[in-house]
């Protein structure tokens, strides 16, 4: 099984898996590195795996605003909440007191990364879906031992996803 710290200097690619379920796959060269996997009932959940960890991405919509909550595998209080600001940026506590942001590079940018409250980047992804081809996963080495990284990895991803599905049921209405 690959650490995070191993994922580090490889390149990464969330890839759509071509089986019956909504996953998508992380990949590590030619190695399954991680997955995200959604509810097929409800597109606002999803079990996300990465380094032999377990979370549930559930996004929250009885409350304005809106919030994403990461829960650990089997435990009811929620490890980690991203609250979304206008423009698809957000913020993200974690119960452990950890922040991080999630915004764009710059204005026009197709890459949005998570960076810490001191100004670090920990983790990016450029390119949303449909990942067919990959949309690209960046780990900063100095990130890869910190324990929110993984979860950041995952959430960056499930983020993309729904802000993707959004888009596209409003072009069909």
């Amino acid at each position: 099984m690959l650490t995070l710290k191993d994922l580090a200097d490889k390149d990464l690619r969330w890839v759509e898996s071509h089986g019956p379920e909504w996953k998508y796959i992380l990949r590590a060269d030619d190695i399954e590195a991680g997955s995200l996997t959604f509810d097929p009932d409800s597109e606002n959940r999803a079990v996300g795996e990465i380094s032999g960890q377990r979370w549930t991405f559930t996004r929250r919509e009885d409350s304005l605003p809106c919030y994403i909550q990461v829960h650990a595998a089997g435990q009811d209080e929620p490890i980690a909440t991203l609250t979304p600001r206008w423009g698809g940026s957000g913020s993200v506590h974690f119960r452990s007191g950890a922040r991080y942001c999630w915004n764009t590079v710059h204005f026009w940018s197709a890459r949005w990364c998570f960076r810490r409250e001191d100004g670090h980047t920990s983790a990016c992804v450029t390119g949303g879906p449909p990942a067919r081809e990959g949309s690209a996963v960046t780990i900063c080495a100095h990130a890869a031992g910190l324990p929110e990284t993984p979860v950041l990895v995952l959430l960056g991803w499930f983020v993309e996803v729904l802000v993707h599905e959004q888009i596209s049921k409003c072009l069909v209405c």
